[in-house]
């Protein structure tokens, strides 16, 4: 964090830290360390992939196959091109079915093993990755004329 105030106090002009010096920076070198800072201090989330997709190391090439004749439609609007993208579609689709079918599999066949040896903690951990996060949602309150109820202490009343 203390970096990147540093950096951003270098690129302003107004020098708080003593032990950094003032840099010349255009609007676009700026940007680039403001950028490279926040990285630095915050990192990079990415993409969770869900657990069947990670595990099926053999979907990669089909769906770079279909990414390429995807490409090629947009650069050669031709039948060829698009039979082509079909039956890449196709491919991808098969073995991602097949996957997640495979992923489900695994799953139960792990949740029945459990049951059956009385291990109820394997159990519901299995039971709570099939039925995945849980949204935490709050229902408004009403009152009895109907208007909304925004404040806690007329919340509690109620």
């Amino acid at each position: 964090m203390s970096k990147l105030v540093c950096n951003v106090c270098k690129i302003s002009g107004g020098v708080k830290c003593p032990k950094c010096p003032p840099l010349g920076c255009t609007p676009g070198t700026a940007r680039d360390v403001i950028m490279s800072s926040a990285l630095e201090a915050y990192g990079h989330q990415s993409k969770e992939q869900p657990d069947w997709f990670r595990e099926n190391a053999d979907l990669l090439p089909a769906v770079a196959a279909k990414r390429s004749a995807r490409l090629k439609v947009t650069v050669r609007n031709s039948r060829s091109a698009h039979r082509e993208l079909q039956a890449a579609k196709r491919t991808v689709q098969c073995l991602t079915r097949f996957a997640v079918s495979l992923c489900w599999e695994n799953l139960s066949t792990r949740m029945q093993q459990c049951a059956d040896c009385g291990d109820l903690r394997g159990l519901y951990s299995g039971i709570r990755e099939a039925i995945g996060p849980i949204a935490k949602k709050v229902s408004p309150l009403l009152a009895a004329d109907g208007a909304l109820l925004v404040d806690t202490s007329a919340q509690l009343e109620r």
